[in-house]
């Protein structure tokens, strides 16, 4: 209320004579954890939203010595026109003058900067070179999913893809696929998007000298193997209880929804398409809830074998 009531006394009569107000006003100190890009004026929201246009500056380098200060300018807002680019500003101070001087900043800094949208910061992530999708993650501080949609929209209409060793696919400007495709001899080139329908082969992992390379099926299959041929102190023990009170099915039933658990949750390792990936997370989600189920029951057959 203080700041409306501010703005319509004493700023509204100039505005409404055509006067330019510029005000100058500061955020709050950023803690551990928090973006400086996310934070806005200290104190009410409405210090923004009467506003027509917005600007943030953020400190990037200071050089004492030579007296100079360079802060980033990001346009946060604004109501009469398209938003500007941020840009650096260098600041001088010296000789009895400050100077100031506006200068491009690098198209890899513009990965990461939050005023612009999540296309152009995909662009510039990838304009030195291609990158996989954790690294553009990494780069522009995007979700993945943003990511992998806004990849699914510059495919193969802006950008290219490339696999390299048939497995790790990376994205880029076509001039830099195609130089990354005839430098690299494991290099194939694949059109297709990550969630493609194509199923992939299961990622494979280095085995010993000597040893051919095995799946996540593979290590799977050897984890539930060894398992069984020397069951833990715990297993046995359990087996026996159950063998003893006849009911066999009590130690089946959680360990076939366990395994099912270790199946489903791993899937993502193995599976490259986004369809089958969330059908895994569906997996996941019915057998906790089979787990659950199967522990409430164990504890009423026990409460009621006890009384």
């Amino acid at each position: 209320r203080d700041v409306i009531r501010f703005y319509n006394e004493h700023l509204k009569p100039l505005v409404d004579l055509g006067v330019t107000i510029l005000i100058v006003d500061h955020q709050s100190r950023t803690q551990e954890g928090q973006n400086y890009q996310k934070k806005g004026a200290f104190g009410s929201v409405y210090k923004e939203n009467l506003a027509r246009s917005v600007l943030q500056i953020e400190r990037v380098h200071e050089d004492r010595e030579a007296g100079t200060l360079r802060v980033r300018v990001r346009h946060r807002k604004s109501n009469f026109g398209p938003r500007l680019e941020p840009f650096d500003v260098t600041i001088t101070f010296g000789g009895g003058k400050i100077t100031t001087k506006a200068e491009a900043i690098e198209e890899a800094e513009k990965a990461s900067e939050e005023s612009l949208s999540s296309r152009d910061r995909v662009l510039a992530a990838v304009k030195d070179a291609p990158l996989t999708v954790k690294e553009l993650v990494e780069s522009t501080g995007l979700s993945t999913g943003t990511v992998r949609n806004k990849l699914s929209e510059l495919v193969p209409s802006t950008l290219d893809t490339a696999e390299l060793d048939g497995r790790t696919k990376v994205y880029g400007y076509p001039a830099a696929i195609k130089n990354l495709s005839s430098s690299s001899p494991h290099s194939r080139k694949n059109d297709d998007d990550d969630r493609s329908a194509k199923q992939p082969e299961p990622a494979s992992f280095r085995a010993k000298s000597g040893e051919p390379s095995k799946t996540v099926a593979d290590y799977q299959a050897d984890n539930l193997a060894e398992f069984f041929e020397d069951p833990p102190a715990w297993f046995r023990k359990q087996a026996a209880s159950c063998a003893e009170q006849g009911s066999p099915e009590r130690l089946v039933k959680p360990l076939l929804c366990s395994t099912s658990y270790a199946l489903f949750g791993t899937a993502p390792l193995w599976l490259n398409s986004l369809p089958l990936i969330v059908a895994s997370r569906i997996g996941v989600g019915i057998t906790e809830a089979a787990i659950m189920s199967l522990h409430y029951l164990d504890r009423r057959l026990r409460l009621r074998a006890e009384a």
